[in-house]
């Protein structure tokens, strides 16, 4: 098998890890650490988990009185919550729903997450939102009323992409070649990239969250989280720089980088945010290109240098 074939047999694994299981509605089997990789998990009404839940890469539905008595992680995935977590909810991509009947007793922290609420659902801790992040920004935990909360979500997206697309333009001033040599990167290598850049997140997280408990390196855990945030955005604006140069292409005429970066960040995030709304399956394509654009921010060095085996 060449290396070629090596990348793309890899790219099919993870991408049945993320994608094939997450609209799966079989119940899955637990590892001892309580974790659902890649299926699905239905915790039924007065059933109770005595333990943590993680979800990577699969889907998990808490019903109406069930119970989960620890906190509950997701990384990539969807989470309809009915019943009630008493501790703290951290999701990192992937789409969270709370329905009229779920009572968080805990914190709901999100990076990359989209968040729904229905009126009556409760939230006793506080909602704390972090860059990259396309969720509802939520200011207090009292639930507000429908049609408010619809209109403040769509005008909340809207203001994320005007706010990317100018920090797109921003950067194109002033680092147009490294942000072209990370699209370029993503265009031509988009297997190698995203496998890399889904081991760097999977890594660079467990390593981040195994610093964090550690008070001597609890420093170089936070300084590793900004790197890596400003990595994930970086490779978001370049892919926005590529959508705006086929944009370009496909109306026939001619923008300057700043603009192709700009317009192609605004669009693609609007494009991201409404995909976020479908369910299950949503959070796939923007987590995947996410995904290569981090890998190819890797492979390019934060695009100082040319990946070997790309056109610049």
């Amino acid at each position: 098998m060449n290396t070629r074939h090596k990348w793309f047999t890899l790219a099919l694994l993870i991408g049945s890890l993320l994608i094939l299981p997450g609209c799966m509605t079989s119940t899955s089997v637990f590892s001892t650490d309580g974790a659902v990789i890649g299926q699905s998990f239905i915790l039924k009404e007065g059933e109770t988990w005595e333990d943590d839940l993680s979800i990577i890469g699969g889907s998990a539905v808490l019903e109406k009185g069930s119970i989960v008595d620890g906190d509950v992680a997701l990384i990539g995935g969807t989470l309809m919550v009915e019943g009630t977590v008493k501790g703290d909810i951290s999701a990192m991509g992937g789409v969270i729903s709370l329905g009229s009947h779920a009572v968080i007793e805990g914190d709901i922290i999100t990076l990359g997450a989209n968040l729904t609420r229905e009126s009556g659902s409760v939230v006793k801790g506080n909602f704390q939102n972090r860059i990259p992040d396309f969720s509802i920004p939520a200011q207090s935990p009292t639930p507000q009323v429908g049609i408010f909360e619809t209109v403040m979500n769509v005008f909340w997206k809207i203001f994320q992409a005007f706010a990317l697309g100018a920090l797109a333009v921003l950067v194109a001033l002033f680092m147009l070649q490294p942000l072209e040599r990370v699209g370029t990167t993503m265009q031509f290598a988009p297997v190698q990239a995203g496998v890399i850049g889904f081991l760097t997140f999977m890594v660079g997280l467990g390593v981040l969250l195994v610093m964090a408990i550690t008070i001597l390196f609890l420093p170089l855990s936070f300084l590793g989280a900004v790197a890596l945030g400003l990595a994930w955005i970086y490779g978001w604006l370049a892919a926005g720089l590529l959508t705006g140069e086929k944009l370009a292409e496909l109306f026939h005429t001619s923008w300057s980088g700043p603009i192709s970066a700009g317009i192609g960040t605004l669009v693609l995030t609007l494009i991201a945010n409404l995909l976020g709304a479908i369910p299950c399956v949503g959070w796939v394509i923007p987590f995947v290109v996410t995904m290569i654009g981090l890998g190819a921010v890797i492979l390019s060095r934060f695009g100082t240098q040319r990946y070997p085996g790309v056109i610049s």
